[in-house]
């Protein structure tokens, strides 16, 4: 892959000028060549400096700036040196490669058409060199990048550059025929690895949807089971609820016949301690000896039906302790009863969210099986990265380039 390589950035190492590199030039290729912050910060302080603006300072901010992946930085600096420089195709190559590696095809397309006017007033070696570059281009633009670039535009394109090209015009073709070539190859790789990908996908499908089935079965099968003991749970719960409240009738109706004889007794006692006063009064106020016997025999009987009076009562007592205590008996016996029944409820809740979880999951497993089978893999990615990457098939000599800045005396 890397014969591939294009010296698209050739146009600098022959246009650098004789003097050697100012302190400027020197500390961007030397402390500022790296992609950390510090160096960026230190790139960006030094072109601050006097001096920067010179010609040879420009190109080494050019080279870092591209090393340092600033491209959208980059991509002015080469313009002005393009604008600035005789011939033009000094910078025009990094002009062309910062626009492709930016994705801007069709603006990499006007480029290339630029600097092609300018390759035959390079040297001979210059010439051949730049058109193998176009030539490398054009077939990154007509192989990976050839949906992003109508077909007319690149056709046009073509011929405008070969026409401008003249006898240079078959080192462009070939090059680009190269690049083709490798982009062929690279593709039959990855519809290679994606058709083995989809063997195996299929193979795996085919496992998994039995596995899936079977996870399947068996979350219906705990459905089923866990619904019937729910129904049995309910129909348990309310059976003996009824049959509760049925024993719970008759003691409610005991209550009431013991409170409606127990408040006709406490009437009577009324009534019989009302007469008891009345006849104590007279016996009070009488003076006759026989009357005064006659109110007192009539008191003791009165005194009499007063105390049948309190034993009823305490025989309404004990009936009414007995049914209280059969009430509260079966009080307590519904609400263990509902105590019992909340927590079989919660617990069926609780398998009931874990099977809906189950359901769900098997659910988008079944959805998952059902997509079509495309066999990507992180290598058929890794491979469809590197097709669609510029620098698979152009890349930029920066650090000769820098060798030959620094060398300048």
């Amino acid at each position: 892959m890397k014969r591939f390589a294009v010296l698209g950035f050739l146009a600098l190492s022959s246009g650098l000028q004789a003097a050697p590199p100012s302190q400027v030039t020197s500390q961007l290729l030397t402390d500022g060549w790296s992609r950390k912050i510090s160096a960026r910060k230190t790139v960006d302080g030094l072109m601050q400096m006097p001096g920067a603006s010179q010609r040879q300072a420009q190109e080494a901010y050019l080279l870092v700036l591209i090393h340092q992946r600033r491209y959208r930085q980059a991509r002015p600096v080469a313009e002005r040196l393009a604008a600035s420089d005789s011939p033009k195709a000094t910078a025009g190559a990094a002009q062309v490669w910062l626009s492709a590696v930016m994705r801007q095809y069709t603006t990499a397309l006007g480029s290339m058409e630029s600097l092609s006017g300018e390759v035959t007033k390079a040297s001979l070696v210059r010439q051949i060199e730049l058109a193998g570059f176009l030539g490398r281009m054009m077939g990154f633009l007509d192989g990976p990048a050839s949906k992003r670039i109508p077909t007319g535009r690149r056709d046009a394109a073509r011929q405008n550059i070969e026409n401008r090209l003249g006898a240079l015009a078959g080192e462009f073709q070939k090059a680009r025929a190269d690049i083709l070539k490798q982009y062929l190859d690279q593709s039959n790789v990855l519809a290679a690895t994606l058709a083995k990908g989809i063997q195996q996908e299929k193979k795996l499908r085919g496992q998994l949807k039995l596995d899936v089935k079977d996870i399947r079965r068996r979350n219906d099968q705990q459905q089923a089971s866990l619904d019937e003991r729910r129904t049995k749970v309910d129909r348990q719960y309310r059976v003996q609820s009824s049959d509760i409240r049925k024993q719970e009738s008759p003691i409610r109706r005991e209550l009431r016949r013991v409170d409606d004889a127990a408040s006709s007794v406490q009437y009577d006692r009324a009534t019989l301690n009302r007469r008891i006063w009345r006849v104590r009064s007279r016996l009070e106020r009488s003076r006759h000896r026989q009357v005064r016997s006659l109110y007192r025999r009539e008191i003791r009987e009165l005194e009499h039906d007063l105390g049948r009076s309190d034993f009823d009562l305490a025989i309404l007592s004990q009936r009414a302790y007995r049914a209280e205590y059969q009430r509260r008996r079966l009080a307590n016996q519904a609400f263990r009863l509902r105590q019992q029944y909340g927590s079989e409820h919660r617990s069926a809740q609780k398998q009931q969210k874990k099977l809906d979880r189950r359901h769900k999951r098997t659910d988008y497993e079944e959805r998952r099986l059902k997509r079509p089978i495309r066999g990507h893999s992180t290598r058929s990615n890794e491979i469809k990265r590197r097709i669609r990457t510029l620098a698979t098939y152009v890349t930029l000599p920066l650090e000769r380039q820098r060798a030959d800045i620094l060398a300048t005396k």
